[in-house]
């Protein structure tokens, strides 16, 4: 997983009113929050955000209770692999990790966050109940939060079931972001490197990142990212970015369109030939 440090907008400003409640709550001594499924669809980086702030929480908590480690020492973020090639080797090495993270530490204390995406496909596999033992077994002192990557509420759902089958207080997490939140990343992007943006560009902005959205291969934030390249890539092409005028920026978003639609029909042709 990314270092979430390194992202230069404030993801929180998108979270879903649950997810705001559960860090306020993880923010109290007093509440022991409980696990959780995160659940979302293309919004890989904004799990990982919401992972590591409710991790911050937590190493909080810790501190007050006196337990002084590093925080590096009390946030796992792992994947828990699954299919062709995975070998029992790879678990071993999966369920030795909390033990090596804690390092000269009895034991790892702390946030546990876990991609269990590759198990959606069978959440029954003996893999998954290796899995939910270790967490039974070491969630006293382990908040766990299962990571799972669907646009399938029936799959999630069924994951959830099987993991609160096992796991007691075991919360349900829905991140899903809307395309105005997208676009309104994108201004907050593209203004965080300079460009200042008009009222008129609202309108376009939008119509481009609606087009990318709608792509199979949109990854959420992460396209978003790399489509504002493209946006500030164009620009220098034309002018100097810091004096960029709007009718130039709407010039341009309007010709990333048409050049996204030329592609799509381009392998459209080629699926059926």
């Amino acid at each position: 997983m990314r270092d979430i440090r390194s992202l230069s907008i404030d993801l929180s400003k998108f979270y879903p009113d649950r997810c705001i409640e559960i860090l306020t709550k993880n923010a109290i001594p007093d509440i022991d929050e409980k696990h959780a499924v995160i659940h979302h669809s293309n919004e890989s980086i904004l799990a990982e955000y919401f992972a590591y702030e409710f991790a911050q929480g937590r190493y909080k908590k810790l501190a007050a209770l006196d337990i002084r480690r590093p925080f590096g020492n009390c946030y796992l973020p792992l994947k828990y692999r699954a299919g062709e090639g995975v070998t029992d080797l790879d678990y071993k090495r999966f369920f030795d990790s909390a033990r090596i993270k804690a390092e000269k530490y009895n034991n790892f204390i702390g946030t546990f966050v876990i991609d269990i995406t590759d198990h959606l496909v069978n959440p029954y596999h003996p893999a998954m109940d290796r899995l939910l033992d270790f967490v039974d077994a070491t969630s006293t002192d382990t908040k766990y939060l299962f990571i799972i990557d669907t646009n399938d509420s029936l799959i999630a759902e069924k994951m959830f079931k099987r993991i609160v089958s096992r796991v007691r207080r075991l919360d349900m997490i829905e991140l899903h972001v809307s395309t105005s939140q997208y676009a309104d990343y994108a201004s907050m992007l593209l203004q965080s490197k300079g460009i200042i943006l008009t009222k008129s560009i609202n309108q376009p902005l939008t119509k481009y990142i609606t087009k990318i959205s709608e792509k199979t291969s949109f990854s959420g934030f992460e396209s978003i990212r790399d489509s504002v390249d493209d946006i500030i890539y164009a620009i220098h092409g034309m002018t100097d970015a810091k004096s960029v005028t709007g009718k130039q920026l709407v010039k341009i978003l309007d010709s990333l369109v048409i050049i996204d639609d030329e592609k799509t029909t381009m392998q459209i042709g080629f699926g059926r030939g």
